[in-house]
């Protein structure tokens, strides 16, 4: 909607303050004063974009239902809200429908927050949510900044991404939003690029238009007093109550700054360890004791959710305890279900469960050595401490991993993490080991009592790169990550962080996490079906080319900011890639290595620069499907905090099903009657059935292939998620062994079941039953040679890229 519109719009205000139903007749409230005005408004808005001659029956239908369910009396500010919803709320394939939905809100948020940028942050500066340094920046620069706001950029929300930016993202006080969409990206421009009119426009531009989103912390924080900006705290949990006590005040100042929290628990003694005097309660009573803690952390400032993921290495005596803590039933005491969980297996343990060996489980304060050695080492160590005695007990190890997997199938966890495979190719391998992660297993750095790892993330939202022919624009993407790395690596001199150990991890390594989202829709605006190879060549191209543009513009930042600290003996010091760490090295000739090597030698910026997020938060914002995982439905229920109940469905399939004349009440019911599937729909032409195959219609090995061609261009790690239908044990044991032997560092985040692949029922207890009444067979902890073929690292050969028509890289000056 042209701005010029919108002022017109909010000019003419038509609703009363207060609205009394009580006069309108309920079956035809169009004839009564107050429902013709909300039937004028809502023409009038819909003019505004060239609708309102076919929109005359949803106008009517909406302001039906918001008369009917109206109370006594509603303050007009409310009224856009209330046709909204009732516009999203309608089962019906019109697509005037979410059109308005959208409109509404966002007109209802124009007339909440200020007209323009300078006035919404005076407003913001009065009611002390913004530092004065920001503020002094927003007045000196105040005509310009007003000047690159662009109204219509918003027409790439949608109703839900709308919905969740005011509820969520945009600063807001009791009467409502403070700023508007376009104002919250200037924000964040301008934190990361004070000074800089240049820089603030163009990566302004880059976050209006949808090529990246920064990380929710970013958006939540920007310009605000101590601006919290990481995605992240990992930092040990400590041994004696002293040091537990001090880890829940951590997790407290973590929480409140918007961070998700990774805490490692391995050292945590086992219960009945004596330790002079005192017996140690062990790992479940210490858990508990953080479980307890979340509830008041959420009392605090922050506006997310608080997330905790402790991690466990398996090898630790209470592992067993470990893996119980989140299912449903037992006594409480013996359950920890607010926070998440994470296992840390070695290549050791996965030998052994491969060869039906014993496994020895240790308590940390006879092997804490093991805490701190991976690799060789590490089974040089465990094997000693074997000999010696120190084992707590013994069990088989196809027992453990029997019980991991039955967890995982339950209760959707614990993650995996595969602790040789992160140091093995890790670029801080020399400071020390790495045995835990974030939340959702993507960031993997190192940390300890002296660090806490932070990282500052954003994503590029892939869709925003495919031309309407169906080609993806690869120079377009290398401009805009090298702006990204250029503006987080600014931003850490803006980041607040809450204790003298984040300072510290942040000063030395300066990590970035960029990742990428919407891969599903990106690809399927390509004409590339999800478990096509030719998905499998533009997913591995799409992080080539992030890895490099990454690296070597980090590499040219150290000409401004110097090395990061710790940059001398690291790996990249060596001038070895991520993917010289792989077996495979699936590089193409589109970039200069080379030329590229030599510079990172001399210096980085940033220690780490790409990870795979989930991207769950961001994503309702584009509008498109989290991170790098395949489509989980064509029609997606949300709820939207606040707002209600929505199903999506992905516009692009819409648009074309609409242009065919096969988008109707009727289509769209049978796709939900279908459970989000169009594999059924035989009118629907076969090659865009292909295209929009769900997770349970692909390979269900896909993932894992896709995520084993990225792993050469991701520094931290990938956030992976599972497809099992039916849910059976050796299906998900053969997948996490291939996800071990294809190199992962993450063999999973989280487990999607389904009961059976038609979707079937299952009730919970049947399900329990079905799960345990299966047999761990010895096939599904073996690999066989043609399954190791499969698994080999896509080929990004000249001879497969002049088969795709994929252009050759942009050249830089």
């Amino acid at each position: 909607m042209a701005a010029s519109s919108r002022r017109q719009l909010r000019d003419e205000e038509n609703i009363v303050e207060v609205f009394d139903p009580s006069k309108l007749n309920a079956l035809l409230p169009l004839r009564f004063p107050r429902g013709r005005q909300l039937s004028d408004r809502l023409s009038k808005i819909l003019g505004a974009v060239g609708l309102e001659n076919s929109a005359s029956e949803p106008i009517r239908s909406i302001v039906n239902v918001v008369c009917s369910k109206v109370g006594l009396t509603v303050a007009s500010r409310d009224l856009d809200y209330m046709m909204a919803d009732a516009a999203a709320s309608m089962v019906s394939a019109n697509q005037i429908y979410p059109l308005a939905a959208k409109i509404l809100v966002l007109e209802a948020i124009y007339k909440e927050a200020g007209a323009t940028f300078f006035e919404s942050m005076t407003r913001a500066h009065q009611l002390k949510q913004l530092s004065l340094s920001f503020y002094n920046q927003v007045l000196r620069h105040q005509a310009a900044l007003d000047a690159m706001i662009n109204q219509e950029h918003d027409d790439r929300f949608t109703y839900a991404s709308a919905c969740v930016l005011r509820q969520r993202y945009l600063i807001r006080d009791d009467d409502g939003a403070i700023e508007r969409p376009q104002h919250m990206f200037l924000r964040v421009a301008l934190q990361m690029h004070p000074n800089d009119l240049v820089s603030v426009r163009a990566i302004y531009e880059d976050m209006a238009r949808h090529k990246f989103l920064p990380s929710s912390p970013i958006l939540l924080y920007s310009g605000r007093v101590n601006p919290s900006l990481s995605s992240v705290y990992i930092f040990p949990a400590g041994t004696d109550y002293r040091e537990v006590l001090d880890t829940s005040r951590k997790m407290g100042d973590a929480s409140s700054q918007g961070g998700g929290i990774g805490l490692g628990v391995t050292s945590i003694p086992a219960k009945g360890t004596s330790l002079g005097k005192v017996d140690k309660v062990g790992i479940v009573p210490t858990l508990k004791h953080f479980d307890s803690y979340i509830p008041i952390l959420d009392e605090g400032e922050n506006f997310r959710p608080s997330a905790v993921t402790c991690h466990l290495e398996i090898w630790h005596t209470e592992v067993q305890s470990f893996l119980n803590l989140k299912k449903k039933g037992g006594m409480d005491r013996d359950r920890a279900r607010r926070m998440y969980y994470c296992l840390w297996v070695n290549d050791l343990f996965m030998k052994r469960v491969i060869a039906n060996e014993p496994w020895t489980l240790f308590c940390p304060t006879k092997a804490p050595r093991l805490l701190t050695k991976f690799g060789d080492d590490f089974e040089e160590e465990y094997r000693r401490l074997e000999l010696e005695g120190k084992g707590h007990h013994t069990i088989r190890a196809r027992d453990l991993w029997k019980a991991v997997i039955e967890s995982g199938l339950k209760t959707g966890g614990p993650a995996i993490m595969f602790k040789d495979a992160v140091n093995e190719k890790s670029n801080q391998a020399h400071i020390g080991v790495i045995s835990q992660s974030g939340t959702c297993m993507e960031s993997a750095q190192y940390c300890d009592d002296q660090e806490t790892a932070v990282c500052l993330c954003a994503s590029v939202v892939l869709p925003s790169y495919v031309t309407v022919e169906g080609d993806f624009r690869f120079d377009d993407l290398e401009v805009v990550v090298r702006r990204i790395v250029r503006a987080l690596t600014r931003l850490w001199g803006e980041a607040h962080l809450p204790f003298p150990s984040a300072r510290a991890s942040a000063f030395s390594h300066r990590p970035l996490g960029i990742g990428l989202q919407g891969l599903a829709d990106a690809l399927a605006m390509m004409s590339a079906p999800f478990d096509s190879g030719k998905a499998r060549y533009l997913s591995c191209l799409i992080s080539e080319t992030i890895y490099f543009a990454a690296v070597d513009e980090s590499s040219n930042l150290a000409r401004i900011y110097g090395p990061h600290p710790t940059h001398g003996g690291s790996p990249a010091s060596q001038g070895l890639y991520q993917y010289d760490h792989w077996d495979d090295r699936p590089t193409s000739d589109r970039h200069p290595w080379d030329t590229t090597r030599a510079k990172m030698k001399a210096g980085m910026a940033n220690a780490l620069l790409t990870v795979v997020m989930p991207t769950s938060g961001t994503s309702l914002i584009s509008g498109y499907t989290e991170g790098v995982e395949p489509f989980p439905s064509i029609a997606r229920s949300r709820t939207i905090p606040d707002y209600g109940y929505i199903t999506i469905f992905p516009q692009r399939l819409v648009d074309f099903l609409e242009d065919h004349g096969l988008w109707d009440d009727e289509m769209k019911e049978r796709i939900i009657a279908n459970q989000g599937s169009i594999q059924s729909i035989g009118e629907i032409p076969e090659n865009i059935r292909d295209q929009y195959r769900t997770c349970w219609e692909i390979d269900s090995y896909t993932p894992i292939r896709m995520a084993a061609d990225r792993g050469p261009f991701v520094c931290q790690s990938q956030s992976l998620t599972l497809y099992i239908s039916p849910p059976y044990i050796n299906t998900l044991s053969r997948k996490l062994l291939q996800a071990w032997r294809a190199g992962l560092k993450t063999g999973m985040y989280f487990i999607e079941t389904r009961p059976s692949p038609t979707g079937a029922h299952m009730a919970d207890e049947d399900h329990g039953e079905f799960l345990l009444s299966e047999t761990l067979s010895p096939e599904a902890c073996e690999i066989e040679d043609d399954e190791d073929d499969a698994f080999e690292t896509v080929s990004i050969s000249p001879e497969n890229l002049a088969n795709m028509d994929i252009p050759e890289p942009f050249q830089l000056d």
